[in-house]
Order: structure tokens, then sequence, then C-alpha cells
């Protein structure tokens, strides 16, 4: 038509063509009757394209769609995104829903069938514009006649000139806040369709099947790659298990997408009937939405009979991997290789660069520059990349459960859970407990007939999975609710669990606990003790610590209260690696009757007949810093720790470096005459370990290591950069830091957030204060001051006097690079004052070196220097 453009995609000029030589072949297909050749899909874009021309539609206009014919989405996407901006829209929701959703996403038109419908109510009292359409699917000649019943009402809003390459407008699922608006362009479809038809091999012989419901993104997705492909779509009106099979084996279907949770769901229906699919004509079956397990990766290959392909992407993004005709096939956890988008990871979170790459949310109260860097998206995925090149997703950044600072990918409980023979979908989640810190749930749909327990499902984890990984809450359900996006809400599940399972969950407490009349006097005071910490009445004496909720912070006070009601110092590792009510106690009476003569050392990990590790403790005489070294140590190799007491030793005032090194030596040599010694220190702690090094050296004993965890340097006059170790600047850097850990929170986390890292800045300016108040004290000898400012205001002040001398020795120096420790030079320092040095790089910040998965790593590199020394 005369004057009339096609301004977006191109796709009318493919279709002219096509459609001249191939006028009959089906377009679109609904399952139950009507079908749409290439010939009737053109003469609908004509139509709808003259009427966006004579009513002055824009190519910026916002159109929803609202309707409940699947056939009628298919038909229409294609000429609205070329001619304006399609915005998806769930037609069901209710009529104040779709108004506030009208509002959010800026629509100017509605296009409906329905007169009587909420989105036409909604539009009405929303004031915006309604095109009203009618279909003739009666006839041979399929036809679609528009007409405008509302007038748009015209907004002030001014348009950004991007905006004119914008062909849709979709949200994200709102699982941790307000739903984002996400623009996609005309580039990036183009795109993402090139790059698919390369991967896919997609042709006009193909025969895409959608078995989601048709007005979700991910279903206009594969309108779009269907048609600019000249194949034939298949459109059902939500999944239907039996239907499925009937669809595939009527339509000569090649492929399909679905959540795994979906497929999972037919691959039991199957089974449990019977059916298997031989010989079909199906190319590849999709999955996206979350990593797939072998088990039922397996189970759909023999029922579908064709090719299972793992895809990963999202909505800012489109599609970035898949394991189709990937190098090594299908890997278990992994979501491919990338289809052409570059990858790359920061602090192990995926970012991704590409031309299919949205360009930005559109909400006001999002900043972009949050999510983009130097180009890059940063999609809030954590995971890894292989030699292969293969993606594996491990969880997402703000889903993470954070057990008493220990980090639990609920991807990796999942994926072992789902293991189990009887189970064939699973979700894990996180829930508060006393401390307002988290612990693991899990929701469960088993196999028809089949029963299982908490209990039972913890001893088939155990194998697999450590103690605090382990789910204390479970829910049994016929199925997973999800989000309208078919994804799990993990932070919204347990409330709605609570609301929606009349049953309940079962937690730890209720099933496992047993009361117990018979325990001794000791395993009443201990279980007191649990008790108070955990704040929980229910605890067996046989009842793990980490399984009941245990963990840094509470196991901290336990040991405490054990020591001061006890007498006795309890081994790290006793508590947190499988320690109970009963074992604990037994510990406490074979102490009682061989008392050590230690006053300092506190044994980590008591087990292995080889010379011992010897942490030196943190700037708080902390000793717990180390239990997660001790953790991953050889069982062959005993862990103490040194602890800076001061109710229960004496000490002279001031403190020095030189007394406490006289002090521990008395204690290590009690416990090794010997040698040679390992001796190792974080941060304040390496700094006295090269002193007690240095000084057993000068008394003629052999040093076997000194580690050096990323201490800072003893510059001669306390020299300081400024934009590193100035208390305003380190309030700015962590203020900065803590930033990104607020945002998209909810409002109650951002409140525990803002209070703890308040309750950090105090801290530290409580600690400086003590320590200056110390040094006041003890220039006018003011010994009951002194004593008043307590561990941090002694220790500080002994560090703060202490000048290395030169060390005869060798130093084994760990540098943490990310964060401000990256561009300190404390190693410089330290190299300068040593014999022989070696610096080995860690890829962490400089508190993390000793937690998690860096004091596994770390442990290895520790073992071997040992082994080394050993030999």
């Amino acid at each position: 038509m005369e004057g009339v453009s096609y301004p977006k995609t191109g796709f009318y000029t493919k279709l002219t063509d096509y459609s001249s030589s191939n006028p009959d072949k089906p377009a679109v297909i609904y399952f139950k009757k009507q079908t749409a050749s290439y010939i009737e899909m053109k003469k609908c874009y004509d139509s709808l394209n003259e009427f966006f021309h004579i009513n002055e539609i824009e190519p910026t206009d916002r159109i929803a769609i609202i309707t409940a014919n699947e056939l009628s989405v298919a038909m229409l996407v294609m000429p609205i995104i070329d001619n304006a901006v399609v915005v998806t829209v769930d037609p069901d929701k209710s009529i104040s829903e779709l108004e506030i959703y009208f509002s959010r996403a800026k629509v100017d038109y509605i296009i409906t069938d329905d007169i009587s419908s909420s989105g036409y109510s909604a539009a009405v009292n929303f004031g915006i514009g309604v095109i009203l359409f009618d279909t003739n699917y009666l006839t041979d000649n399929i036809s679609f006649k528009f007409s405008l019943l509302h007038q748009i009402k015209k907004s002030s809003r001014t348009p950004d000139p991007d905006e004119i390459k914008y062909i849709m407008i979709k949200t994200t699922s709102g699982t941790t806040g307000e739903p984002k608006l996400v623009p996609t362009t005309a580039r990036s479809i183009e795109d993402a369709v090139n790059r698919m038809g390369i991967t896919f091999q997609f042709s006009e012989k193909d025969v895409t099947l959608i078995v989601t419901t048709i007005y979700k993104a991910i279903a206009i997705y594969r309108i779009l790659y269907s048609l600019m492909h000249y194949g034939t779509l298949v459109v059902m009106d939500g999944f239907n298990h039996a239907r499925l099979i009937e669809v595939i084996e009527k339509h000569n279907i090649t492929n399909f997408t679905a959540a795994p949770a979906v497929l999972s769901s037919f691959a039991s229906y199957a089974e449990n009937n019977s059916i298997e699919i031989a010989d079909s004509t199906l190319r590849f079956v999709r999955a996206s939405g979350a990593p797939m397990a072998m088990s039922l990766y397996n189970r759909l290959e023999k029922v579908l009979g064709t090719e299972i392909v793992m895809t990963y992407g999202s909505h800012e993004t489109l599609n970035i991997t898949c394991t189709y005709r990937a190098p090594k096939g299908f890997k278990e956890g992994s979501v491919g290789v990338s289809t052409g988008p570059e990858i790359k990871l920061l602090n192990n979170e995926l970012l991704i660069k590409g031309e299919s790459v949205f360009p930005g949310y559109e909400n006001q109260e999002i900043n972009n520059d949050d999510y983009f860097t130097d180009g890059w998206f940063h999609t809030g995925d954590i995971g890894y990349i292989d030699e292969d090149s293969y993606v594996f997703i491990t969880g997402r950044i703000k889903e993470m459960i954070n057990r008493g600072g220990e980090k639990i990918s609920p991807y990796e409980v999942e994926t072992i859970i789902m293991k189990h023979p009887d189970i064939i979908d699973c979700a894990v989640f996180p829930y508060l407990n006393n401390y307002e810190s988290e612990n693991v749930g899990a929701v469960i749909v088993l196999n028809a007939g089949s029963t299982l327990k908490l209990k039972s499902l913890r001893s088939f984890l155990s194998s697999s999975l450590t103690s605090y990984k382990m789910p204390t809450l479970l829910y049994i359900v016929d199925e997973i609710p999800k989000s309208e996006n078919g994804k799990v809400q993990r932070n919204k599940l347990y409330s709605h669990l609570i609301k929606s399972s009349p049953s309940g969950g079962v937690s730890l407490e209720t099933e496992h606990f047993k009361a117990s009349n018979n325990l001794t006097k000791s395993q009443k005071r201990m279980r007191s003790i649990w008790r108070h910490a955990l704040n929980s009445v229910n605890i067996g004496v046989e009842d793990v610590f980490t399984e009941v909720g245990g963990d840094s912070l509470n196991g901290a006070r336990v040991l405490s209260d054990i020591e001061n009601k006890f007498k006795i110092k309890i081994p790290v590792n006793i508590l947190f690696e499988g320690g109970t009510i009963k074992g604990l106690t037994a510990f406490i009476e074979a102490e009682y009757s061989r008392r050590n003569n230690f006053r300092h050392l506190v044994p980590v990990k008591v087990t292995g007949d080889k010379k011992p590790l010897i942490c030196i403790h943190s700037g708080l005489g902390d000793a717990t810093t180390y239990r997660h070294i001790g953790k991953y140590f050889n069982k062959d190799r005993p862990v103490y720790a040194l602890r800076f007491d001061m109710r229960n030793t004496k000490w002279p005032h001031p403190i020095t470096f030189d007394l406490l090194a006289e002090k521990y030596i008395k204690d290590i040599k009690r416990l090794d005459q010997e040698g040679p010694y390992f001796i190792c220190g974080n941060c304040w702690g390496g700094v006295l370990a090269y002193k007690i090094a240095s000084e057993l050296i000068a008394g003629g004993s052999e040093v076997g290591m000194l580690a050096l965890f990323d201490s800072a340097d003893k510059t001669n006059g306390r020299k300081k950069d400024k934009n590193i170790y100035q208390l305003r600047s380190r309030f700015r850097i962590v203020f900065k830091e803590s930033l990104d850990q607020l945002r998209g929170v909810s409002l109650k986390k951002k409140i525990r957030l803002i209070i703890k890292k308040s309750f950090n800045i105090v801290n530290l300016v409580y600690l400086t204060q003590n320590k200056k108040i110390y040094k006041f004290a003890q220039t006018r000898n003011y010994i009951w001051l002194m004593k008043l400012m307590g561990k941090s205001g002694a220790l500080g002040f002994a560090y703060d006097k202490f000048m290395p001398e030169k060390y005869s020795g060798k130093v084994h120096y760990f540098k943490a690079i990310k964060g401000r420790s990256g561009i300190s030079n404390g190693h410089k320092y330290w190299k300068g004052v040593c014999n022989e040095f070696e610096m080995i790089e860690m890829n962490c910040h400089h508190n993390e070196m000793v937690t998690g998965a860096n004091s596994m790593e770390l442990a290895e590199i520790l073992n071997d220097i040992m082994r080394g020394s050993d030999d």
C-alpha cells in the first residue's frame, strides 16, 4: 500500500515474497480446528497496518492484546511489533490489577475482541485507547476487521528517541520486588532469531508447538522464531498431558519448549500410563528456566524419544547458551555453551554482552548503572564456566540462603534431592530462624504411593551434603507453587506454603525430637546451653548441632558458655562436625580425667599424629576464626588455635608482643617439645605469628612454615595511605560495598542489613577508641583503665607498638586480590623483612580468606606446604 512503511523488523517484505509462492502453507494452527495460512497472515498484516496508518498509531504507541483466542494473538503479534510496541499482559488479571499494569507499562491502547472483558473495563477506566477487532474463522478465508472504539487520551509523556526501536515491553516476574519493565528492540530480536536459526537449524519444515499460555513473552518469542523462519506454529490453550501427545502425533511437531518442572510432570504422567513416543517427528525438546537433573534428562529422552536440550537466557538477554550440538552434548547441571553472546565472570556472577542484550530497565526507580558495567549486563546468576566452555548456574545472588554466614545455593541442594528415586519435583527455600539468619527448607512432590519423612530424606542426603546445607523443614505437596512465568519464587515460597498447605510442614524438631528423662547431670547442663543459644526447647541429646539451627553465631555462644560452665575448651570441629549433646559431654568427661596444662591453646581439630598447625588468634583474641580451615585439613593433621583470654589469665599491663609470644610459646612447647613448628595467622594474627616464629628460631627451634594471611604492613612511623586506612575512608568503602547488598531486597531485609552494617561501623569506632584510651592509660600508668579497655584495647596497643626485625626463614604470604586488599602493598613490606618469600594470590576479599570455599583452597595449599616439610 502506497505511503505505508514497515520500519522495524523488515518481516513484511519476506512475508510478501513467501506468501506469494506458498499461499496455502500453514502459518499458525490452533490445535482444535482453525488454521491460518501465510497468505491469510499477510492479509491480516495489511489490514492492521492500514488501520494503524489511518488512525495515526505511532511506532512508539504501546498496545496490549486482550483476547482469549490464541490464534488471534499469534496472528496479531507480528504486524503490531512492526508498526507499534506490543505489551505482554495476562488478560485474566482483575480490572484493578490491569489498571495498575497499564499505568506501570505506559500502555496507550488495548486491542481486543471482547468488550465484556476485564481488560476492556480497565482500559475505559484508565482512559486509554481501545481497538476492537472482529475475526471470521468459520470460512476458508480468515479475515480481520478493526475499529477504534476509544481514541487515545494523549499523554504528556515524551517518548525517548530510542523507543522507536522498541518492539515489545515485558515484565520480569518480580520475585524480589516490583516487576521490572524490560524493552526488546528490533535489533535484539533480529540477532536472537539469526543465532537460534543457526544453532537449531530452523527451516520452513519445522513445526513448533507452544505449550505455555500464549500471552507470555516466551510464547511470543516462539511465534517470532517460527514465522521468521517460515515454519508452522501450533498453539494450544495451556498444557495438558494427554493433549500434548495427541498434538505431537497429529501435527508432526518437530520441537517445543517447556520448563523442567512441566517436563518432569509430563514424564511422570507418561511413566504412570506406560506411554513412550516412538518414531515421532520431534527433532528436540528444549528445557529452560532451571538446571536439570540427569535422572530427569534420562527419563525424558526415554519417554519423548528425542534429544533433550538445555537452554539459558532471560527477558533481558534473550537466549545465551544451549546444549544442542554442543561439543560434549548434555552435562548434568550445565546449561550448555554460548550461542553467540559474550560471557564472563565477575565475583562468580555471569555477565553478558551482545546484540540481543536489552538497553536497560524502564522503571524510574531503577539506576541502570547498577546492572551494567562497561556494556556488560549483570545477570544476577552465580555460576562458573568449565574447561569445555560449558556454563553452570549454581544460584542467584538474591536467592542464596545465608545460614549463619555460610552461603548455600538452593540449586545445589535441589540437584542432590532430585536424585532420590521417590521424588519427581522439588524446590529449596529459606526461612528465618530465631537469630534472623536463615535455615534451609524443602518442598517436594512424590511419586504416587510414596511416603518420605524428613529424617529419611536427610539420611539420603548425608553422603552428598554438608550438615549446614541440610533441609530442616519439609513440605510434601501435589504441586509446587510457581509464578505466572513458571518460576519458583523462593523468597516468597515459605509464606505461600504456610497459607496454602493445610497439613503444614514437618520440621526437624517435630519429627526428630524424643524427650528423655534419663540424662546425666552434664547432659542436662549441656542441653540447657544449647536451648538458650538456639532458642529452642525441643532438643535431643543425639541431635546434631548444625542440623537443629547451629551456625557460627550461636556456635560461638555455645563454646563460650561451655567453657564458662565446664571450664573446658571444646575443640571447634567437635561442635561443628556432627557435634551432639551426648558427644560433647562425653568429650568433657574424658577431658576431666586428663586435664591438659594448656592455658592459651584451643583444639580446633584433634585427630592425627603429624605435627600440628598452630593458628594465631585475631585482633579480638578469637580462636573460632579458624574452624573453617580445620574442617578441610587432612585427618592426619591436628589443628590448634591460640586464644587471648583476659578473664581466666592474669596478664601484666601494658600488653606487648614480647609478652604474648613468651606466654604462647610455653603452650606450644607443652604441645610439642621438638618441632618443626607450623605457624599461621590471619591479618592481625599473622603479625603476631611472625613474632612467635622469630622467637622460636632465636631459641634454637625449627619453624617448618610461617604463613601470613593478608597481613598489613608495619611500616615505621605508620605512614598510612589515606584512601585505604583512614577511618572515614573505611566507612565510605564499607558503605559503598553495602549498597550492593541493599538493592532489590525487601524492606525488612534492608532494615536488618542497615542495622548490621551500622553495628559494624560502630564496632570499628569502638575498637579504635579503646586502643587510643589504652595508650593514654599506659602513658599515665592507669592499670585499672587499661584493664577496662578489654581485649580490643590491649591487643590493638600491642600491635601498634610492635615492629618486626629481620626474619631468617621463609614467609608464605597469602594475598587477597579483591576489594581494598587487592590494591594494598602488604606483601611488598613482608618480602622486605625476610630471607625468603613466596606469595600466593587468593581470589577473594580480605575477610573471606578463612571462610567458605576459600578456606578449603587455603587448607589444601597449607597441607601441601606442610607435607613438604614433613617429608
